[in-house]
């Protein structure tokens, strides 16, 4: 039997084609610091053939309009020897005019501040913490010690190998080096709105894992995964193995909510999707929510918490089926308007507002997540911090 896996790699966003130009804010700087470095990596070398032996990663810089965004960071350092060979070869320019020279110190030394200052002010905001923060690895660290080295820690690929290396446990699912089918199998987990299905899918191909090995691919050419994921939604294995299986479930997984649905919503027999992506929007708060507050107001929309209107900057309104406060991964406050509406509202750490549908909001990711709300008779709750939180299956 063939099946239809979604390709990791079409998600992976620094391995999409993209112009140089439109990335190296990010990574290198402003666009005439990429054109002036390349002008002076040519000056360079034609002043002095040796520096032609960092042309290959210069070349890999503006390969990455066609191989993907994650070739750029070759060419970053050549950037920089290039933009002091053009202010060094400049600078001789203007030592031959008499007129400018007692100012072009100056004038080189004012425009490599402003460029540093530039850099700094765009850069810098471009960049997010790491996958776990210091508190996060506290807790990590803490948790290491209560689990052993053979027991699986079920994730989302992104925080795979970051486990690996504070927790110290290689048996990871799904990790960097393992996207393919497996990711399917994740995707499912998080995404879930069965309530046994979560529990019982992780208890049989957590079972079924030998070693830090993929799972679905050693198990297509003995059983039909698609009837195997069906009867998981009602029946509950057997545990067969001495190992025990920990479900991650992180918040910034938020943020990748429709990717995670472009994994789950795929069609194995066909490879076509079985639904549309849900409608879910996260926003951050103009100003911190408040009770005593009854508009929230958010970068995109206004909320209205006396009537449960919420009007989009666009002046498109709807009301909302209801309203849920959480704070610290906890429900505190929940309010209901309109039944017949398929949307709510979430404000969680009084910061920021997710708008989504019932399915999203149904999912085991944004209940167990969002409002600690799981079964309690499978999962115990052995680990969490701000952003994350680690369930043990029982």
């Amino acid at each position: 039997q063939t099946y239809h896996f979604v390709n990791a790699l079409d998600s992976v966003a620094e391995a999409q084609e993209i112009n140089i130009f439109s990335i190296n804010e990010a990574y290198v700087g402003m666009t005439p610091y990429v054109l002036s470095a390349s002008i002076g990596f040519v000056l360079l070398s034609l002043a002095e053939p040796l520096f032609l032996m960092a042309f290959p990663m210069i070349a890999l810089g503006y390969m990455a309009s066609f191989t993907g965004m994650r070739f750029m960071m070759f060419a970053t350092p050549i950037f920089a020897l290039g933009f002091v060979g053009f202010a060094f070869i400049f600078a001789q320019f203007l030592a031959k005019r008499k007129e400018v020279l007692k100012y072009s110190a100056i004038l080189l030394s004012l425009s490599v501040v402003v460029l540093m200052i530039v850099n700094i002010l765009r850069v810098n905001p471009s960049f997010t913490p790491s996958s776990f923060t210091h508190n996060d690895v506290k807790v990590l660290r803490e948790f290491a010690s209560i689990s052993k080295q053979d027991d699986l820690i079920v994730s989302w690929w992104d925080y795979g190998w970051p486990l690996w290396y504070y927790t110290g446990r290689n048996n990871t699912l799904v990790d960097n080096g393992r996207h393919g089918a497996d990711t399917y199998l994740v995707a499912n987990l998080l995404l879930s709105k069965e309530k046994d299905f979560v529990p019982n899918a992780l208890q049989y191909f957590g079972d079924k894992r030998q070693g830090n090995s993929s799972i679905l691919p050693s198990l297509i050419h003995k059983e039909d995964i698609v009837k195997r994921m069906a009867d998981l939604k009602k029946n509950q294995p057997e545990k067969t193995s001495n190992r025990d299986i920990y479900f991650m479930l992180h918040r910034d997984m938020l943020l990748t909510f429709k990717t995670l649905e472009d994994f789950a919503h795929n069609d194995l027999q066909t490879g076509k999707k079985t639904q549309e992506n849900s409608q879910f929007y996260i926003s951050s708060l103009l100003r911190p929510y408040s009770k005593k507050e009854p508009i929230v107001r958010g970068d995109t929309f206004d909320f209205d918490l006396r009537n449960g209107m919420i009007r989009g900057h666009d002046g498109a309104s709807t009301q909302l089926q209801g309203v849920i406060i959480v704070e610290n991964n906890k429900i505190i406050a929940a309010k209901r308007y309109n039944p017949r509406s398929p949307m709510s509202l979430i404000i969680y750490n009084k910061t920021k507002a997710i708008y989504l549908d019932h399915i999203a909001l149904n999912s085991f990711l944004v209940k167990a997540l969002l409002f600690d709300q799981y079964d309690k008779t499978r999962f115990e709750k052995v680990a969490e911090s701000e952003t994350f939180k680690i369930l043990k299956l029982k």
